[in-house]
């Protein structure tokens, strides 16, 4: 990509991975029926929700992360590598949706 930075170049990569995952969350989810939650609701724990007793983090953190476009597995599973810190997940989620562009 001759002409730009690298600047330039990890903003379109951002861009591009935001409107991924947002194509991705507009498509209805045949395989989780529960996925479609009312706004204020929160699922049960234990209704498939994905949140367990021990984790250290909350629904509203997960609905941080969703928020932002990443699926909702893919949020619970950062945010506990990331033990519950959101900041942490979420970059992380950024920085796994980018692609590095081949030279």
């Amino acid at each position: 990509m001759e002409g730009k930075t690298a600047s330039e170049m990890e903003d379109q990569q951002l861009a591009e991975a935001l409107a991924r995952s947002q194509t991705e969350a507009d498509k209805p989810s045949g395989s989780n029926p529960g996925a479609a939650v009312a706004s204020g609701s929160t699922p049960a724990v234990g209704t498939g929700a994905g949140i367990k007793p021990d984790d250290k983090f909350t629904e509203a953190n997960v609905q941080t992360l969703i928020g932002y476009g990443f699926p909702r597995d893919m949020c619970i599973e950062e945010l506990r590598l990331q033990n519950g810190d959101v900041t942490q997940a979420t970059a992380a989620l950024f920085a796994k949706a980018l692609k590095v562009p081949k030279k």
